[in-house]
């Protein structure tokens, strides 16, 4: 079964919109670019939107921040990227606790064949990025 990348962002705003009921702050942000009208399959989708949960929820855990911005590009043509950025602070995991929530979406990245980035920013901030190869429609299908 496969599902767009418009259902996939549609299921992000939503579950963002869920999550800024219950919470004072920061401010959840969504994006999008690029030809959502494109299909991946339906456990793709669900492996990328659980990385996105996961990442939401580290933020709102850890990290103080004011905006949370999630956006899925798929302007690049040959893969779907997508980024979990905040503007508050980077706090790796303490010794002794391997950050499960990290090693799962790194896990859930692996078996979908993405690649998986967690990056601290200057001066402030963190962003998660996946990395999605796209199977592209052969013209004239």
């Amino acid at each position: 079964e496969r599902v767009t990348l418009a259902a996939l962002a549609d299921q992000v705003q939503e579950h963002l919109r869920d999550r800024q009921r219950y919470v004072q702050g920061p401010r959840l942000r969504f994006e999008s670019a690029g030809d959502l009208d494109l299909e991946l399959p339906s456990s793709h989708a669900l492996h990328l939107f659980r990385m996105v949960q996961e990442a939401v929820s580290n933020v709102l855990r850890h990290a103080s921040a004011v905006t949370v911005w999630v956006t899925l590009d798929a302007s690049a043509g040959d893969e779907l990227r997508v980024e979990i950025r905040d503007d508050g602070t980077f706090q790796a995991p303490m010794a002794g606790h391997a950050g499960l929530g990290l090693a799962g979406m790194r896990a859930r990245a692996e078996q979908i064949q993405a690649t998986f980035a967690l990056q601290s920013l200057a001066p402030h901030g963190t962003a998660v990025r996946i990395a999605l190869p796209l199977d592209r429609p052969r013209q004239g299908r």
